[in-house]
């Protein structure tokens, strides 16, 4: 049987110790391949050209190009990659925002150590991710828009 292929991840984050702190998490799963870090979106839609990660993990604020333009623009010209917001932000513009640009996921940095794997699994996977504190917003959101 041959071994399934492993998720090419993409970390783009502006904080240098969080960046490593992430490779950290992910280079325990023999399953995934950090193949690249950015530490702005400038740098990250350059690198998800050349490299086609399967997940690019994105941090929210602005980084030269902001995430949600930075998540726009990946969704467009790459959407064989899909984005996973990374964020320290819980309110409703930001994670609205991510989502609509095209983010299948929205992980709070708070949560990474714990949820940032299944994340990647799932967003690899074309499901969606959200960290459990985002649920509550993103339904609202949902709520306001239907009625």
């Amino acid at each position: 049987m041959r071994p399934s292929p492993r998720i090419r991840v993409l970390v783009a984050e502006g904080d240098s110790r969080v960046r490593q702190g992430l490779r950290g998490i992910l280079e325990g799963q023999e399953w995934i391949q950090v193949v690249g870090e950015a530490e702005n979106g400038r740098i990250a839609l350059e690198m998800v050209g050349q490299l086609q990660p399967d997940v690019l993990i994105l941090e929210v604020t602005p980084l030269l190009i902001d995430g949600v333009e930075a998540t726009r623009r990946v969704s467009t010209q790459y959407p064989q990659t899909r984005v996973l917001a990374l964020s320290v932000y819980r309110d409703e513009d930001h994670v609205s925002e991510m989502l609509r640009a095209g983010a299948r996921g929205y992980l709070l940095k708070d949560d990474a150590e714990i949820d940032l794997v299944s994340a990647i699994r799932g967003v690899s996977m074309g499901l969606a991710f959200l960290s459990p504190d985002i649920i509550g917003v993103v339904l609202e959101d949902w709520r306001r828009a239907i009625c």
